[in-house]
């Protein structure tokens, strides 16, 4: 026998049919006064009611609502309020139109079934209840009582019945939890039955339901990993859901995109999601995935992007729904912290704040405080700004949110460091990188992308989760205000080495720099470029240097080749760029150690001046192109960074001699006689440091060593400088 005839395709097929057909005969048909009409082809009433009941969950998983909701409304409406069944299922025809009257049905509902008592009939209407309150998105509170009356009712029906019912109620629960009460004692085995029937093979519509709180509970909490497992599962079958459950779907995809993703993966997933919404005439869905893609511009700090987002929240929301309009001012909260509008970030926080309290959802409530915490900040409102910070990471703590953690982490390190609490802000920092690489965090709610990339140089300089970091900084283009010369470990595009070697080191590997016809003359451009400080170098004074022999235009199109090249060859056209006759290497891809040198000694002189000596130090390898000899115009950059550097080195070195660290002093000034032998200065106060520690033979092999250097190279004798420290030292014993 064909499967396509058995019972259950008949059901399917012919059935409805002729049940559409006998209510438009009844409604046709005159009805004598009170006169119940009589029966029908094919039942009674009962037997027509049994059937659609029938057929309802079927009509709904397939979105047709309005189907169901005629079928209904034919039917005489003494029969539908004698079948708390039908009442149900006109209830649930509400849902897509008129939340708060869904959801009045469905308490009478719940009533009616309690009387019964039917046990499946309480738990469906219950699921009503709540489905509704979560939809409606206006006050989170009721749902307070209703998690109560769950708990009483499972304690006289420990035992759903049909999978079906199970997965509804659970998937309006955990949605219950999560949402308003996601520090709940008993959320985690909820979530564990969820994640349970997520597997079966129940209607698709009530596991993408399970799967939309499960992708929210995980976020939150900052399991990635498992927020994709979910994804993973839902997404073989989405296509099949009615297409206001694929649109909702499509709105958590994008979330879910710009929490483990990129900002990019996410503004696709939005672009998608509004074409199916204005298809299907979704306007609240709207709103959702508008939102999700606000969040996407904001993490890349595209605040013209975000505007049009946030207006397009703004059209489509309903002011009513309390908790859309707490998200909407949030989002504009975030959209003036990019814009440094300090008022609007306080004032805007502030209502989505209180939107969120008195709408009960925590997450929102703690999201809220962090943006008011930075708010306050910039106004040096220091007591509100930690009473924020706390009442954000209690909740956190509360939902054990990794996540919400990792957040108040960074911003505690953030406000630390403007406060110049260098300890507590690398304390933090620490703590929150490592959150971050262990779970993957890419992205944070209210970041500003200046702060966050002032947080990573910051790591990078302490050698915190510098993989990680590197990675971070790499996904979102992170530039602090200035280039980090100073901060070698930031993931340069491109890094030039010139200080006693050249090498070229791009995205991490070394170049091949042997001269010859290929990069010879790129290379040479390149050294060239650096010696006449790298920013705006006229192109005649780069055709001087290479070309000198050319004539008329030929120097100029040899350095527009050459220039092509070396473009060419560092793989980024950003990095050498020419604007009106002059190029310059760009600092924002582009490292140079003796850029990165120069920062340092003056960091140093504007500071303390031992602060970064050490990396300058290290940096100092030898002579500026030393192997170049053959190149006039690097003698000019040459001398004046070993002028810079020996100058540097003495001014430590007295530095440590006026505080006592002879030790470190003594370092000063060997390096200093590395770097240049016939420096008498070096050897001279290397001579009184050894005096001072009563090192008196130390100190004359150094005035011997002095007295060799300048017979053997100069052919002249010390200075009287040094011959004073000499009878110092023989006048002492």
């Amino acid at each position: 026998m064909d499967k396509s005839f058995s019972i259950a395709a008949i059901t399917q097929r012919i059935l409805p049919a002729r049940i559409d057909r006998r209510l438009e005969f009844v409604r046709h048909t005159p009805q004598p006064g009170n006169v119940a009409p009589g029966p029908s082809p094919i039942s009674d009433w009962d037997t027509v009611a049994q059937i659609i009941c029938k057929q309802a969950s079927a009509l709904i998983a397939q979105g047709r609502y309005q189907t169901l909701e005629s079928r209904l409304r034919r039917l005489p409406e003494g029969i539908v309020k004698e079948n708390p069944w039908l009442l149900y299922w006109r209830a649930r025809c509400c849902l897509p139109l008129d939340l708060a009257q869904a959801r009045t049905q469905f308490e009478k509902v719940f009533v009616l079934f309690k009387a019964t008592p039917d046990a499946a009939g309480m738990f469906s209407a219950w699921s009503g209840v709540v489905d509704s309150i979560l939809a409606e998105r206006t006050d989170y509170t009721l749902l307070g009582n209703w998690i109560k009356v769950l708990d009483t009712l499972m304690t006289t029906h420990p035992t759903f019945g049909p999978t079906e019912i199970e997965a509804r109620v659970t998937a309006s629960m955990f949605g219950a939890l999560v949402f308003h009460q996601p520090h709940h004692s008993d959320i985690a085995s909820w979530e564990a039955r969820a994640q349970r029937l997520l597997q079966h093979d129940i209607d698709i519509n009530q596991r993408i339901a399970l799967g939309n709180h499960l992708l929210s509970y995980h976020l939150w909490r900052g399991h990635f990993d498992k927020a994709a497992q979910v994804a993973d599962i839902i997404k073989l079958e989405a296509g099949k859901a009615s297409p206001l459950t694929q649109i909702g779907w499509q709105a958590n995809e994008a979330m879910l995109a710009w929490f483990t993703r990129s900002a990019e993966a996410c503004l696709e997933t939005v672009a998608e999601g509004l074409d199916k919404a204005r298809v299907a005439g979704d306007q609240a869905a709207g709103f959702q995935l508008h939102a999700q893609g606000a969040h996407g511009a904001l993490i890349r700090g595209d605040v013209t992007a975000a505007r049009g987002y946030l207006c397009a929240m703004r059209a489509s929301m309903d002011n009513a729904r309390r908790l859309d309009v707490a998200l909407h001012c949030f989002l504009l909260a975030w959209d003036a912290l990019c814009r440094n509008d300090f008022q609007g970030v306080v004032e805007q926080a502030q209502t989505a704040l209180r939107l969120a309290t008195e709408g009960g959802m925590p997450v929102l409530e703690a999201l809220s405080h962090l943006m008011l915490a930075q708010g306050m900040f910039e106004y040096g409102k220091r007591r509100q700004t930690l009473d924020h910070l706390v009442c954000a990471r209690d909740i956190g703590v509360a939902m054990k949110s990794n996540y919400l953690d990792f957040q108040c982490l960074l911003l505690d390190a953030q406000f630390s460091l403007a406060q110049q609490r260098e300890e507590r802000a690398l304390r933090a920092l620490r703590k929150a990188l490592a959150l971050g690489k262990r779970h993957g965090y890419l992205n944070v709610y209210g970041w500003r992308l200046c702060m966050m990339a002032m947080l990573c140089k910051k790591a990078l300089e302490n050698g915190i989760e510098v993989e990680y970091v590197r990675e971070l900084i790499r996904s979102h283009d992170l530039q602090p205000p200035c280039p980090p010369l100073e901060c070698e470990n930031w993931p340069w595009a491109v890094k030039i080495y010139t200080l006693g070697r050249f090498s070229v080191v791009k995205e991490g590997k070394s170049l091949h720099t042997a001269s010859g016809k290929v990069q010879g003359k790129p290379l040479a451009l390149l050294k060239a470029l650096i010696a006449f400080g790298g920013r705006e170098v006229s192109e005649a004074q780069l055709v001087d240097a290479l070309w000198p022999d050319a004539e008329g235009d030929a120097g100029r199109q040899a350095l527009r080749v050459t220039l092509h090249r070396l473009r060419s060859m560092l793989g980024n056209d950003k990095a050498v760029q020419l604007k009106d006759g002059r190029i310059t290497l760009d600092a924002s891809y582009c490292w140079v150690d003796i850029w990165a040198f120069e920062r340092l000694i003056s960091q140093g002189e504007t500071t303390r001046p031992t602060s970064n000596s050490e990396k300058a130090h290290n940096l100092y390898q030898g002579h500026f192109l030393s192997k170049d000899i053959e190149y006039p115009w690097a003698l000019s950059m040459r001398e004046r960074l070993h002028s810079k550097f020996l100058r540097h080195l003495e001014t430590l070195g007295r530095h440590w001699e006026s505080a006592g660290e002879w030790g470190k002093a003594i370092d000063c000034y060997r390096k200093g006689l590395e770097v240049d032998a016939l420096a008498e200065v070096f050897y001279q106060r290397l001579m009184a440091c050894y005096q001072q520690q009563g090192r008196r033979a130390e100190a004359m092999a150094v005035y011997q060593r002095c007295r060799t250097a300048l017979s053997t190279l100069m052919g002249i004798a010390p200075s009287p400088n040094v011959e004073a420290v000499r009878r110092a030292l023989a006048n002492a014993f």
